[in-house]
């Protein structure tokens, strides 16, 4: 049996607005000095980021991805991860955890033991980042049907509309994406 060691993992949040408080665990960052282990997990939803800030635009969504797809490189070091990747893991660990004012925040460090940090890493994933939300693979449109579906679901995501309306205007708007990818398929 492998040796038990201790661990520090903290929660990568997305706080898009800090004034309100509201937050979306997006990725777990955990670190095992006995285990020489520094790893990630990233789980980014970007329906789940306009449920809470409908404003934000592709542009925005897209940077905000990138960075979190940042985190694993960093982690895993080397020239790919820029002059971060060449620091040692404790040291690429604490600048990831390191607090920030920005939109994309770590939380407190917290603390663990176990024998293997990958099985550690993946049970903290599961318990602590959101299922991404399911939308047919078959949806695969032109930039400009994109720009119109994310218009018509921040629409249906408008502080007046119930829970109700939201989901019957987000199913319908899915089925008429489905509808128009199917159409335009060649047979």
């Amino acid at each position: 049996m492998p040796a038990r060691g201790s661990f520090d993992y903290a929660i990568i949040r997305i706080i898009p607005r800090v004034e309100r408080g509201e937050r979306i665990n997006v990725g777990v960052v955990l670190h095992s000095r006995e285990h020489a282990f520094l790893a990630a997990r990233i789980a980014f939803d970007p329906a789940r980021l306009l449920a809470l800030a409908p404003e934000l635009s592709p542009t925005e969504i897209a940077e905000i991805a990138a960075h979190l797809d940042s985190i694993p490189r960093i982690c895993a070091g080397g020239e790919d991860a820029g002059p971060i990747g060449r620091l040692t893991l404790a040291e690429r660990f604490h600048w990831l955890v390191s607090p920030r004012s920005t939109i994309i925040q770590p939380s407190r460090v917290h603390s663990g033991i176990c024998a293997d940090p990958t099985a550690a890493l993946d049970h903290l994933a599961r318990i602590l980042l959101p299922t991404p939300t399911s939308i047919p693979a078959s949806i695969i449109l032109p930039r400009a049907d994109y720009d119109t579906a994310l218009a018509t679901l921040r629409r249906s995501l408008a502080p007046n509309r119930t829970p109700a309306q939201m989901r019957r205007d987000i199913t319908a708007a899915l089925a008429d994406l489905e509808r128009m990818s199917n159409s335009e398929r060649p047979e």
